[in-house]
Parts: C-alpha cells; sequence; structure tokens
C-alpha cells in the first residue's frame, strides 16, 4: 500500500474542515432580516431603546414586541432584524437556563 504524500493529507483535513458541522456555512442563522416593516401592529411595542456600538460607532433601535420578539433597526441602514420569542427561547435554553434544576 502506497503512503499517501503530505499534499492529499492537507486536502483530506481542509476537506473534513469544510464539511464539519461547525463549518460557518452549516451554522444556523438567528434572525432574520424584516423587508415588510407593516406586519408589527403598533399596539404590540412594548417599548424602545436607541443604542450606539462603541466600536463601529453605529445607531441601532431596538424594539421589543409582546407578540413578535425583539426588532434591531440600523439607524444606517434602515434595515430590520427580527429574533422572534421561540429563538429568544432557543438561545436561554442553550446557554444552559435550565442547567441544576430539579
Amino acid at each position: 500500500m502506497a503512503v499517501p504524500t503530505l499534499q492529499r493529507c492537507l486536502g483530506q483535513v481542509h476537506n473534513r474542515k469544510r464539511h464539519s458541522a461547525q463549518h460557518p456555512q452549516r451554522k444556523k442563522s438567528i434572525g432574520v432580516l424584516v423587508q415588510d416593516c407593516h406586519m408589527f401592529p403598533t399596539a404590540s411595542r412594548v417599548g424602545a431603546i436607541q443604542v450606539q456600538d462603541p466600536d463601529s460607532r453605529c445607531e441601532y433601535l431596538i424594539e421589543v414586541w409582546i407578540h413578535t420578539g425583539v426588532l434591531v433597526i440600523s439607524q444606517s441602514t434602515n434595515k430590520r432584524w427580527l429574533l422572534e420569542l421561540d429563538e429568544i427561547l432557543d438561545l436561554a435554553i442553550a446557554a444552559g437556563i435550565d442547567r441544576g434544576a430539579i
């Protein structure tokens, strides 16, 4: 049996990394960019806060909605990103909110 070359071994390592479940292309995105801003009735908005990212100096408006979740609006692009309530719950569970419960 022939000994594999270094180039072939490096190629196999590269392929394993690329097809790994941890590869960025395989990770599930959290939240969704929202196109239609009319899908949120104003009566369900609980509160809003204006924040600034200290690194990029970009400003964002964060709104909390009762029946929807958290909406982040970029002041520079006016794009909206929605994190729904079930996604927030999934993040809390993944972070270990229930660890140590009896």
